[in-house]
């Protein structure tokens, strides 16, 4: 499998599965940059929140991506993009991997599924490029109820939503609601400032970083000055 170089993206998603730990998928963006910035957008937009693991195939795969929200799915759900290529040598799938389900070229939207498994006809279309990896809660995704398998209609939870998995699915689990954490470099403190709760808060902590970087600068400047001084001269 190839190491990820470049931008990793964290996301955290609690679940319905009782006395279960969160599931936290790290997205590679070097493994398929379209797809992923995709997939992140619609987490950051909380469409994943709520929705149900609609389709759960035990030793195969688990597969969600539609809410009960017939226009939040039309607006955002249905929006497809451009295939991404396979990388050479390709990722084989395994236990964990993250893709898109899709039907056909660049038909990739917001369904997403995780491999329980090795299946070797996974990876073999073109929308099933990994998109990266779960690195924990492996086991919360396995304790899916997987008693409905194939059943679930897509075209009936498009139509008539949540009434329909409860009059017929009732024990199907869900997401609850995911986070996202995003490490690239200069937008850190950008994503922080979003989560508090005032403007007040926000240029608080702004300011307090920016005195505590010219702190440790003028810390560091005093400090090398200091070793310069009592270092050797060569004539």
């Amino acid at each position: 499998m190839s190491h990820p170089k470049g931008k990793i993206t964290k996301v955290t998603c609690g679940t319905t599965v009782k006395d279960s730990q969160p599931i936290v998928f790290e997205f590679y963006h070097d493994w398929a940059p379209l797809g992923v910035d995709h997939a992140i957008s619609l987490f950051q937009d909380g469409f994943f929140d709520g929705i149900p693991f609609f389709r759960v195939i035990k030793g195969f795969l688990v597969q969600f991506g539609l809410v009960y929200d017939k226009e939040l799915q039309k607006r955002l759900g249905d929006a497809s993009i451009q295939d991404d290529p396979q990388l050479d040598p390709p990722i084989p799938f395994a236990p964990g991997i993250i893709s898109y389900a899709g039907s056909g070229k660049n038909s990739r939207s917001s369904h997403l599924f995780v491999s329980y498994g090795s299946a070797k006809s996974l990876g073999t279309q073109p929308w099933e490029t990994p998109l990266g990896l779960v690195t924990s809660g492996m086991e919360t995704l396995t304790a899916l109820n997987g008693e409905y398998g194939d059943k679930p209609n897509q075209n009936k939870i498009r139509n008539r939503g949540r009434e329909y998995i409860q009059e017929e699915f009732p024990n199907m689990h869900h997401m609850t609601t995911c986070t996202v954490d995003v490490n690239e470099d200069g937008i850190a403190i950008s994503k922080l400032a979003t989560s508090f709760s005032s403007e007040e808060d926000k240029l608080f902590f702004i300011s307090s970083a920016v005195v505590g970087a010219f702190l440790c600068f003028f810390t560091l400047r005093k400090f090398l000055k200091s070793r310069g001084a009592g270092g050797t001269k060569s004539n």
